[in-house]
């Protein structure tokens, strides 16, 4: 890999990509689906704030397996929560 131990390039280039698929996500979603510019663009540094923690953590935890264990175990309850409370019932 050249050194960059990295499977992410988090370079100059891919930022400004992510700002323009930002800014053209926020024209589509305010011209064709009549939805407030700002709300959009809250929304996508709202996603790519927690992918960028995650990331962090996933990097962290992988690191150990007991941790990977303990992260997966979390990370399946969570889900199991989330999906119950959106459908309404755990049966």
């Amino acid at each position: 890999m050249g050194g960059n131990d990295s499977l992410l390039n988090t370079g100059t280039g891919m930022w400004v990509m992510l700002a323009l698929l930002a800014a053209a996500t926020a024209v589509v979603a305010s011209r064709f689906l009549m939805l407030p510019a700002r709300e959009t663009l809250l929304a996508v540094v709202r996603a790519l704030t927690q992918m960028i923690l995650v990331a962090r953590l996933i990097s962290q935890v992988s690191r150990s397996p007991g941790l990977t264990a303990a992260f997966l175990v979390l990370m399946f309850t969570i889900a199991t929560l989330t999906s119950t409370r959106r459908i309404g019932t755990l049966s």
